[in-house]
């Protein structure tokens, strides 16, 4: 009968008047709950339920937090002390970053962090890639000192053979 149905359709409409203006994690299960009870509904009930769309945007939010959260779990995940070992790991919390809407990245809440590490990696790199120009410069200098040793070597080249080990041993 129409009065059952509009009572059916009531019941759900309430649970979906019952969720809150701002959906939290927490809310997931009523949001859930809300859905359960209107996919129950026969098609006719469900036409008398006239606030379906507070329960789609309550689902939307709830998926949106939920991805934003294993982002910022990711960024959580990260140490407090970066080093280029984590590399791969900051760099996959950047791409799942990069990979949420632009709504699910204005709800990850230490993005500052992730920004943090991100720059603490390029200046690892750079340290790193500055040490290896140095390192390769100092090894020019070794191997231009053996390079000109002679061929067969004599006691009065003495001096320079030491003065190419040392270098050598100073590596």
């Amino acid at each position: 009968t129409k009065i059952a149905d509009l009572k059916a359709a009531k019941t759900v409409q309430d649970k979906i008047a019952a969720l809150p203006s701002t959906i939290a994690l927490t809310n997931e299960s009523a949001v859930t709950a809300a859905r359960s009870a209107y996919n129950a509904l026969t098609t006719t009930q469900r036409t008398y339920v006239t606030n379906l769309s507070k329960l789609t945007a309550a689902e939307t939010k709830i998926a949106d937090l939920k991805a934003a959260k294993v982002v910022q779990d990711k960024i959580a995940a990260l140490p407090s002390t970066i080093t280029l070992s984590v590399e791969t790991a900051v760099t996959a919390a950047r791409t799942a970053y990069g990979n949420l809407t632009a709504t699910q990245q204005g709800m990850v809440t230490n993005l500052a962090k992730l920004q943090e590490a991100e720059a603490e990696i390029a200046r690892l790199q750079a340290e790193a890639e500055a040490k290896e120009a140095s390192d390769k410069a100092a090894a020019k200098v070794v191997d231009d000192k053996i390079a000109a040793l002679p061929s067969f070597v004599a006691l009065s080249d003495q001096a320079a053979v030491e003065a190419a080990r040392e270098a050598y041993d100073d590596l």
